[in-house]
């Protein structure tokens, strides 16, 4: 008789729980991210130049078909035409919404995605001085330099697709635009960089779950 009693005692604290256990949907999945991308960059009037981007991140669904992100990322990019050089580091801290349009059960997920951005470029340029010549005519003198350091918020809009890896791994290639606030703005005690600095860049992102 005792034992008839706590096996239903057992089976009348175990069966509700396990039923709760079903019932509740699992949290949704919190993803670290990496990505290299190839980048290019303007100001207002002039080609900043090309160089390689590296970011770290995070993504989480908040939704079937939405996802939250947030990404710290480093870029290098250089110019050298001859009669000017451009050489710059931006820092961006980047949250952005994604939309994909498939479900979470498909193995590719095409998506778009849309967010605000803070970033903080400095660099600098370098251009030769025109004199004037012992015969009177122009040649190149000796070389310029003008620093520029910019902190600006901004926008950036982007499209790519989810591929489902092995294990808990994906893989995301994308394509991203984005571009700071300003209209012929210039950076705080320089003369030559204009906001706003439009960024395009291109790439693949690696995730963990």
């Amino acid at each position: 008789m005792k034992s008839t009693v706590a096996t239903i005692s057992l089976l009348l604290t175990c069966v509700p729980a396990l039923a709760l256990a079903q019932a509740t949907p699992p949290a949704p999945a919190l993803s670290l991210t990496t990505g290299l991308s190839f980048t290019s960059q303007w100001d207002d009037e002039t080609h900043l130049g090309r160089g390689v981007l590296v970011s770290v991140g995070v993504t989480r669904p908040f939704a079937s078909r939405f996802n939250w992100e947030a990404e710290l990322s480093l870029a290098r990019h250089r110019r050298d035409s001859g009669y000017l050089e451009a050489t710059g580091t931006p820092i961006a801290a980047t949250g952005r919404v994604a939309y994909f349009f498939t479900s979470p059960t498909k193995l590719v997920r095409p998506f778009v995605s849309g967010g605000l951005t803070l970033t903080h470029h400095r660099g600098y340029f370098v251009w030769k001085e025109i004199i004037l010549g012992p015969d009177g005519f122009p040649m190149e003198g000796a070389d310029i330099r003008k620093d520029w350091r910019l902190t600006k918020g901004g926008w950036e809009i982007g499209l790519g697709m989810n591929i489902r890896g092995r294990s808990r791994m994906w893989w995301r290639p994308e394509v991203r635009v984005g571009a700071t606030h300003g209209n012929r703005d210039y950076a705080p005690g320089v003369d030559t960089l204009e906001a706003p600095i439009l960024t395009i860049r291109g790439g693949l992102v690696v995730g963990w779950r």
